[in-house]
């Protein structure tokens, strides 16, 4: 038996008006918005395979099987939005 609790940070998304006296110097540029974002960061658990949210597909006898044991993968991306 294995403990099944855990604690996952799936998203986190930082953003920045930037000023407007800084935007004034893009041509024709009203406002924008500098943000950097990041899917799947870290998970807490005591659990021993990759990730407790896998599933065995509902299959009775592959209990305490993992089926597709990968974590979803760890993604970042960093954007800019401006608004003429």
């Amino acid at each position: 038996l294995v403990d099944g609790s855990f604690t996952k940070v799936r998203e986190v998304n930082l953003s920045w008006q930037v000023p407007s006296r800084m935007v004034s110097r893009i041509r024709g540029a009203q406002n924008a918005k500098l943000s950097l974002s990041g899917r799947n960061l870290f998970i807490i658990s005591g659990y021993n395979g990759f990730d407790p949210e896998v599933n065995n597909g509902g299959n009775f006898v592959a209990r305490f099987v993992d089926l597709a044991p990968f974590p979803p993968s760890r993604s970042f991306w960093l954007s800019l939005d401006l608004g003429f």
